[in-house]
């Protein structure tokens, strides 16, 4: 990419959009094969990443958002954009090889100005100006995560206000996302203006980007590095789920249909594909945890210290943590279950819980196993498949992730540890 600065889109669909557009065979790309990823040697993809700066951009009155890229290492200094249905949207292109996919510094979120635009619908007319989106009730927000891993720093939202008509949210998820998504997606130095600071309104199938299996939605997270968003420095902002939110650790916020929580978060993983679309998962499993129940559609937001019952007909288990700071655990009580693939064995579930390593207790029926962070063991964890989209297939050997602590569990038959360094199938 030459110098891109300075430049404005007004009064359109999209704005700025580069990942939805032609091929090179002249058909129509919806999405996921324009990357957008700059290297060293242009000629070389496999030279390191080379980083692409969109300067001075402003983004205003777009029906459907004023940013949506593709690509990694992209960065947005003095982004400028308002009235638009969303703010900024960017997914990945090649998870794992950059430190981060995209990163907006020094920029203005608008939700309505001053500029009223020129009403001419009924519903426009009555609600005195024109509407961010075709869609009355839509409810706009300013930026949203999408894929992983993106960074917002030094950034004021103005004007991110529920009415009667929609509901409003500086920050929140690409609704209601199925992809990749990082616990890790960070914010720092945000100030609002007239602003609701958060928002993950309801399942709502046509305000609905895409509307899969809504994993990446539903274990949504936010790094809020500096408190600047939820009033405490290091917590993390988890969609309201049971699962990755408690009273004991968050703040529920009922109004942003989220948690502001302490302790270190990262994601865990159950195994299986579960597919994208919308129709019923065989056997499915369902989590529950301080008496709320919840459905497993994949990979998911959990906190160290957690302790998650897993109930499902499947034979077997590829239990997984990923993102987790050393030495974090999680607990996870499992019916019918009996083997495990590795761990120390415990005489106890007080021993279990006590717990310095990857372990298990089995008694009356019932598999205990505290997983135990070890970043330096080697271990990773494949998501989803080479050629299936982007955010879900990491850097490793066959698209896998690193990750923490890994295990195999199954209901008779002993299942044998994966090698060190060989990825385990999620």
């Amino acid at each position: 990419m030459r110098e891109f600065s300075g430049n404005t889109a007004h009064s359109n669909f999209d704005g700025l959009m580069f990942d939805r557009g032609p091929r090179p065979d002249g058909t129509f790309s919806v999405g996921g094969s324009n990357y957008h990823m700059a290297f060293e040697n242009p000629a070389d993809p496999t030279s390191a990443p080379k980083g692409s700066v969109f300067a001075n951009f402003t983004g205003y009155k777009n029906r459907h958002g004023a940013v949506w890229g593709r690509g990694e290492l992209h960065e947005f200094p003095n982004l400028r954009v308002a009235d638009n249905a969303v703010g900024f949207t960017h997914a990945a292109s090649a998870v794992g090889r950059a430190p981060f996919t995209s990163r907006v510094v020094d920029a203005i979120f608008v939700g309505e100005s001053e500029n009223v635009g020129n009403p001419r619908t009924p519903q426009e007319i009555a609600y005195g100006r024109t509407m961010p989106s075709e869609i009355a009730d839509f409810p706009i927000r300013g930026y949203e995560y999408y894929d992983m891993r993106h960074d917002v720093v030094n950034t004021q939202f103005v004007n991110f206000q529920p009415n009667a008509t929609r509901d409003a949210g500086a920050i929140s998820y690409l609704m209601y996302t199925s992809f990749g998504m990082s616990s890790e997606n960070a914010i720092e130095g945000a100030r609002f203006v007239n602003s609701k600071r958060v928002s993950f309104p309801p399942v709502v199938q046509r305000w609905a980007s895409d509307f899969g299996r809504q994993n990446a939605w539903r274990g949504a997270a936010i790094h809020d590095k500096d408190g600047s968003v939820g009033g405490i420095a290091g917590a993390y902002i988890v969609i309201d789920n049971g699962i990755a939110s408690d009273p004991q650790a968050c703040d529920i916020k009922p109004d942003w249909g989220a948690a502001v929580c302490r302790g270190d978060f990262g994601t865990f993983g159950l195994g299986g594909n579960m597919g994208f679309g919308s129709a019923p998962i065989p056997d499915p499993i369902i989590l529950s945890r301080n008496g709320r129940r919840w459905e497993y559609t994949g990979q998911t937001t959990i906190r160290s210290g957690a302790e998650v019952r897993v109930e499902t007909g499947r034979d077997a288990l590829s239990l997984s943590l990923t993102e987790m700071d050393q030495g974090s655990s999680v607990v996870f009580e499992l019916p019918g279950f009996t083997t495990t693939g590795g761990g120390a064995e415990k005489p106890s579930l007080a021993a279990l819980r006590e717990a310095g390593e990857t372990a298990w207790f089995r008694g009356d029926g019932t598999l205990w196993v505290k997983l135990v962070v070890d970043n330096t063991a080697g271990q990773s964890v494949t998501i989803g498949r080479v050629g299936q989209g982007v955010s879900t297939v990491g850097p490793g050997p066959g698209g896998a992730f690193s990750a923490g602590a890994t295990l195999e569990v199954s209901r008779q038959v002993q299942l044998g540890s994966a090698p060190s360094g060989e990825p385990r199938r999620e």
